[in-house]
């Protein structure tokens, strides 16, 4: 479980055993200084998601109120704006996995109300023996858009970590930006190719569809619909033989 000092500062987060990264992925998650995350709030989450990306915050929140549940694991965590405001059916478990250490403690403390833990992982590798597995849900929130190579190879491996610590029938829920398509506004495109130039995103050739077969490789059953620029989506995991 996290702790947290007398201060409410959350202690630094016990190391998991970490699959090797490639230098791209430990710089993408390495741009996420406290900075960064003091302004990702507004920057990304209201501005950019509302008036580049053309899908607001309150639409990935309905994800979280509609799949997030009490055994929930988190896998890279952002400033956890989404989990502080989901509607919980009470007080939650919840597990945050991420390669940064700074949104782990950031994210901790933001829903400490919670029962946290935390755990640093490469979400490439199979995860470790992760505090609270195995979860009913699991958000996997703007991570894969900051993974390089295609968008099929790295959901399928991502999800795949994901759907193994879940329990029969869960839920994975989660929203990627996409490569630009026909009707992407000009003032996305930019931000895409220069988010993509400075290594912060790597999604130039993502798309919906390879997304679509990433899934259906993984769950039993998922969605995928297109807000914007962005991917949304769910996937479950097969029931148990029972049925239960």
């Amino acid at each position: 479980m996290q702790r947290f000092s007398r201060r409410g500062r959350p202690a630094r987060p016990v190391p998991a055993a970490v699959g090797a990264a490639s230098p791209e992925v430990r710089a993408g998650a390495a741009t996420y200084g406290w900075v960064a995350l003091a302004l990702y709030d507004i920057s990304v989450t209201w501005l950019n998601n509302r008036y580049v990306w053309r899908c607001p915050a309150a639409v990935i929140n309905r994800q979280y109120n509609a799949h997030a549940t009490v055994r929930h694991l988190e896998v890279g965590v952002g400033t956890g704006y989404h989990l502080a405001r989901a509607r919980w059916s009470g007080r939650a478990a919840v597990t945050l996995a991420d390669l940064n250490e700074n949104t782990l403690r950031w994210t901790a403390r933001r829903i400490r109300h919670h029962e946290v833990r935390t755990a640093v992982v490469n979400a490439l590798e199979p995860f470790p023996d992760l505090p609270g597995a195995p979860f009913t849900s699991a958000g996997v929130g703007y991570l894969l858009h900051c993974i390089p190579g295609r968008l099929d190879e790295k959901a399928s491996a991502v999800l795949g970590n994901v759907a193994a610590v879940l329990e029969p029938g869960a839920v994975v829920f989660g929203s990627t930006i996409l490569a630009p398509g026909p009707s992407t506004p000009p003032r996305a495109r930019r931000m895409i190719r220069l988010l993509n130039r400075r290594g912060i995103l790597h999604n130039t050739e993502d798309t919906a569809a390879d997304l679509g077969r990433a899934l259906a490789a993984v769950f039993a059953e998922h969605t995928l619909e297109q807000v914007g620029e962005v991917a949304l989506f769910t996937g479950r995991t097969a029931a148990a033989p029972d049925g239960s």
